[in-house]
């Protein structure tokens, strides 16, 4: 399934895709929000709860938003000196 795909699909189908495809590579929260990012085919989807129910749903591509999640540290290569 792609990103696009995805999106079109409605809240309860995009719960049902996370849960039958998806990884759970991530959870945090905040003083509103409990979050759970999944990894679904080549891109991420962010999960935002609010007292167990869903409030909403994000779909990112790349690592950039990674950064909101303190467990998941990133993997350098040997020798790698950062910038």
């Amino acid at each position: 399934m792609k990103q696009v795909e995805f999106k079109l699909l409605s809240k309860e189908q995009q719960q049902e895709a996370l849960w039958q495809n998806g990884f759970v590579i991530g959870s945090r929260k905040d003083k509103k929000f409990a979050y759970s990012l999944y990894a679904l085919e080549d891109f991420l989807v962010e999960i935002q709860y609010e007292d167990a129910s869903i409030k909403n749903i994000e779909c990112y591509r790349g690592t950039q938003h990674l950064s909101k999640y303190p467990s998941l540290s990133p993997v350098k290569k040997p020798g790698f000196r950062g910038i």
